[in-house]
């Protein structure tokens, strides 16, 4: 006696193969829409950052504490000290490798600011520079800013020693820079302006963005444009696939 065995319509293995390549469109699809509304975000928040730092105010010292002080402009009596520097290494000036120098500047009735006077070269040899300072009290104007910061940290945290000057460092960080020096630092620092006395090069622009809102655009369009590639081909494969198949068979 036979017995009757109903005929899949479709084998597992078929099922498979045609189920994972529009399993994997939907997902690349999300996943670039969603970039691409990472990148509009990051925009809207560069917009924002430029939209404070033309709003920041000028300040005379001491500053009120709060986020709102960043980008401000604050001019301040002091002196600086003539040998505790530290040079922030990896800093690019027209093609050019060195280091952004780093100065405490002692206020005049009391206070200690970290002051970012520019950029100078570094040679070959990593051999550090004799920094020039003005003697005296002079008074400066600069942009307040956070102290730098890597996106992705590959090494440790810079150690510093107090009694060695000047210091080349990767990492800074104002609590590890106070102790140092002995004394307390706002969490934020003073980038010279290009008029002030004490300064090196490259303090004509100061960045207020590592780069503006339109390259997040720029990304954003590349992201979505790629979603939208991922789905056009897929339906175009689709639509073949169905047109190709025979009449009756799965699919058609």
């Amino acid at each position: 006696m036979t017995v009757y065995r109903p005929r899949l319509a479709l084998a597992p293995s078929g099922i498979v193969r045609r189920t994972v390549p529009w399993t994997a469109a939907v997902l690349g699809i999300a996943f670039f829409i969603v970039l691409g509304l990472w990148q509009l975000d990051r925009a809207a928040e560069k917009r924002a950052l430029l939209a404070a730092a033309g709003a920041a105010p000028e300040l005379t010292w001491p500053p009120p504490d709060g986020e709102a002080l960043r980008f401000a402009r604050l001019t301040v009596t002091g002196r600086f000290d003539p040998e505790r520097h530290l040079l922030l290494d990896n800093q690019i000036l027209g093609g050019r490798y060195g280091a952004h120098v780093l100065t405490p500047f002692l206020v005049t009735g009391g206070g200690t600011v970290m002051v970012d006077r520019g950029w100078v070269p570094l040679a070959a040899e990593r051999r550090l520079p004799e920094i020039e300072t003005p003697p005296g009290e002079v008074t400066i104007e600069g942009r307040i800013n956070h102290w730098p910061a890597a996106g992705i940290r590959l090494g440790r945290p810079d150690r510093l020693a107090p009694d060695r000057w000047p210091q080349l460092v990767v990492y800074p960080d104002s609590t590890a820079v106070a102790g140092a020096l002995r004394t307390t630092l706002p969490d934020w620092l003073l980038q010279l302006d290009a008029s002030a006395p004490g300064g090196f090069a490259g303090r004509d622009a100061w960045p207020l963005v590592n780069f503006g809102p339109e390259r997040h655009l720029a990304y954003a369009m590349t992201w979505f444009t790629l979603a939208l590639t991922v789905l056009l081909v897929s339906g175009a494969l689709g639509w073949r696939h169905l047109r190709s198949a025979p009449e009756g068979a799965p699919g058609r």
